[in-house]
C-alpha cells in the first residue's frame, strides 16, 4: 500500500480509561436527560426552517425555552 494510504500503529500505550460512570475532574459526571416532543411533520419541517434562519438547533431553542418558563416560575 502506498504510504499515505497505510499508517503504522503508534506504540504509545493509549490513555487511561474510565468507568461509565466516572467523571474526568473532582465532580459527578451530569448526564443529559432526553426528551422526546411528537409534532407532525408539518410543524417540525416550520421549526427547523425557523431555528436555521435563527441559527440555531431545535435542542438548543427547547432548552432556552424550558430554561425561561422555569426562570419566570414563581414557585
Amino acid at each position: 500500500m502506498p504510504d499515505n494510504v497505510r499508517r503504522d500503529a503508534v506504540s504509545a500505550s493509549s490513555p487511561a480509561k474510565r468507568d461509565h460512570d466516572e467523571s474526568a475532574g473532582d465532580s459527578p459526571r451530569v448526564r443529559p436527560v432526553r426528551v422526546t416532543v411528537d409534532l407532525d411533520p408539518a410543524t417540525h419541517r416550520a421549526l427547523k426552517i425557523h431555528v436555521a434562519e435563527q441559527g440555531t438547533t431545535i435542542s438548543a431553542l427547547v432548552q432556552q425555552l424550558v430554561a425561561d418558563t422555569l426562570e419566570s416560575d414563581p414557585a
